[in-house]
């Protein structure tokens, strides 16, 4: 344990200096305690003390009563911490490694196995002795998305260690949990490989394959393949190891039983006669004409054609049913016409288009899926290890970024990278945005992250409020916010924009930012030039997405009525109004084209 007072917030609120426990009163000034402790270091305003101890309804006299509990565990800390009356509120003078819960997220920011453990340890029982209140359900689900985090690298280094003593019951056990969690299951066959159980890996994965036909629809990434082909060679090696050992050794005094082996092998072959040597020569090969050959080098020709066809010639897909009964990605054309392009084994969220590739993530799922435009039906999916946030998509690579341990995976060719952090020091949720010289990103405290080695303004600029979404036209990178839309140009000042209502999607294109918000169901958008806002109106319907075209106006995705609209870019009326068979959840375009991912209405 560090130098000075130990605190834990895992289970009831303690402290300890030089092993000694310090007594804590309890109630709210236990619950206030463990507020200040959250933010160890920084100021906490009374307003903000106020909320946490009363969520709804808070007494007339709260911030006296604030002052009073402060007042209470000043006297029961004595020396031990100082809670320091500062101009915006109280702060406890206590390093935030001398806090169990910071402790956690310190390693998750590590390379450090050991760490990994250590934390997981320290953190087991629920935080704040699970308390009924906004402030610790919410960090607790935070914290529960990095102890998933660091379960999960911890596993992942001890099966590549080959140390599966201790970790099958646990790795069972979360199989359990989440049967249709690729990743755990793929830990659980190496592990049971590592302890040379072959034949019972084989079986989880094909159990999982089993379970993943049936609940979804779709099949295992090539990597479960490739798993179990792996187990198979390894099983197969390791019996005939075994069968060679249980071979009978020479007579090196002898040489009985290689003798006796050598003329049983002799008598068994039968000698060649003349006879039998003629029959097996080779029949001498026919002449065919020139005719003949030419007649079958057209067909030859023919056949390859075809097949050739067949395999370049984009499908244009289908007209949709009146209404779908699974996720579907459409197509709507210039002309307004709606064609189905694929079916889609989950529930999307979130769509990014590169090239002719269609990314989509799923929550529910768990599942990043990848569609190839012009081959229907032929859509892959790769399991994740936490539900999707963010994607952005670069040079055929889709980045994911995690829940809420700030950690990422990159999707490339149906494989799952090992998770990594992209920002150091950063936790928590974040938002990604592919860019012309990398990957933007944006955390839950308003950060905003140039890419790597990009040559921009330093590095990271802030914006008010928490970010929603984050884009980038090559000019500018875009910042959606519960409070306001900001435009960062690469160099120079940035332009805020205050929005009413809760933001929803942000597009960009053509210089112009376009953002949809509930409550009155409306639309904005920017000015090329200054990056403000100069222009709203109200929407036909709730809007959900929105994608900017390449003439300079955007479509929006109503749920109410199921349907898309283009919208006028100088007036903001809608122009084109198109029913849809489905819900749509989000939009992108591909050359004059948009791609709708929409999922079964109701």
């Amino acid at each position: 344990m560090p130098d000075g007072p130990w605190f834990e917030l895992f289970g009831d609120v303690r402290c300890t200096v030089d092993g000694q426990p310090v007594s804590l009163p309890g109630g709210k000034p236990s619950l206030l305690l463990g507020l200040l402790l959250l933010r160890a270091g920084r100021p906490v305003r009374p307003s903000e003390l106020i909320d946490g101890l009363w969520p709804e309804d808070p007494p007339a006299s709260a911030r006296a009563l604030v002052h009073t509990y402060v007042s209470q565990l000043r006297r029961h800390l004595g020396k031990a911490a100082a809670i320091e009356t500062v101009a915006n509120g109280y702060r406890i003078a206590v390093p935030p490694e001398n806090v169990d819960v910071h402790r956690l997220h310190d390693a998750a920011r590590r390379d450090d196995p050991t760490a990994w453990a250590v934390a997981l340890g320290l953190s087991a029982e629920p935080l704040l002795a699970g308390r009924d209140v906004p402030f610790v359900v919410a960090e607790q689900a935070r914290v529960d998305n990095v102890r998933e985090t660091l379960q999960l690298r911890y596993w992942q280094h001890q099966v590549a260690l080959g140390q599966d003593t201790g970790l099958l019951p646990d790795l069972k056990g979360a199989v359990r949990s989440e049967p249709l969690r690729e990743d755990l299951v793929h830990l659980l066959a190496r592990a049971l490989g590592a302890a040379a159980r072959y034949d019972d890996g084989i079986a989880e994965l094909d159990a999982f394959r089993r379970r993943l036909g049936v609940e979804l629809g779709m099949d295992p990434s090539p990597a479960h393949d490739e798993l179990r082909d792996q187990l198979s060679r390894r099983g197969a090696d390791a019996t005939s190891r075994v069968r060679l050992s249980e071979q009978p050794s020479e007579d090196k005094g002898t040489g009985v039983r290689a003798a006796e082996a050598t003329t049983t092998d002799r008598a068994a072959v039968p000698p060649v006669t003349e006879a039998d040597s003629s029959a097996t020569q080779p029949e001498a090969p026919r002449r065919r004409s020139p005719r003949r050959r030419k007649v079958v080098a057209v067909l030859l020709l023919a056949v390859i054609l075809l097949l050739g066809t067949a395999w370049w010639w984009p499908d244009v897909g289908t007209a949709p049913p009146e209404a779908l009964q699974t996720p579907a990605l459409l197509r709507v054309g210039p002309e307004g016409d709606v064609t189905l392009l694929t079916d889609l084994p989950a529930d999307p969220d979130e769509m990014q288009v590169e090239g002719s590739t269609v990314w989509l993530t799923s929550i529910t799922a768990r599942t990043i899926m990848s569609a190839e435009l012009g081959r229907r039906n032929e859509v892959s999916a790769v399991g994740l290890p936490d539900a999707p946030v963010s994607l952005a998509v670069t040079e055929s690579r889709a980045l994911v970024a995690l829940g809420f341990s700030g950690t990422t995976v990159t999707v490339e060719d149906g494989r799952l990278s090992v998770p990594s952090t992209p920002t150091e020091g950063v936790t928590g949720k974040l938002l990604l945005a592919a860019g012309q010289g990398g990957t933007w990103v944006a955390t839950v405290t308003g950060e905003v992250y140039a890419p790597e080695g990009a040559n921009h303004q330093t590095s990271p600029r802030q914006v008010t409020g928490l970010p929603v979404r984050i884009a980038e036209d090559g000019q500018r990178v875009w910042v959606l916010t519960t409070e306001s839309l900001t435009a960062l140009p690469f160099t120079g000042g940035s332009a805020v924009s205050a929005l009413r209502g809760e933001p929803l999607d942000l597009a960009v294109g053509a210089g112009r930012a376009w953002v949809v918000t509930a409550d009155e169901h409306r639309v904005w958008r920017t000015d090329p030039g200054t990056g403000q806002v100069v222009q709203t109106a109200l929407l036909p319907g709730r809007p959900v997405a929105v994608a900017a075209d390449v003439h300079g106006g955007a479509w929006v995705a109503l749920s109410q009525p199921a349907s898309v609209v283009r919208l006028d870019p100088a007036t903001l009326e809608p122009v084109t109004t198109i029913a849809l068979p489905g819900a749509p959840v989000d939009l992108a375009m591909k050359d004059e084209s948009l791609l709708v991912a929409v999922r079964p209405a109701g």
